[in-house]
């Protein structure tokens, strides 16, 4: 995985005050497929 990606995906939970777990991580996949 890119750097820009998990890049994203920190701001993406710290926006959301989210852990870093397996489903976030899905969710945070398909924002990015819409």
């Amino acid at each position: 995985m890119s750097k820009e990606i998990m890049w994203d995906y920190m701001k993406f939970l710290i926006a959301n005050k989210l852990d870093d777990t397996i489903e976030n991580f899905k969710r945070f996949k398909e924002n990015l497929n819409v």
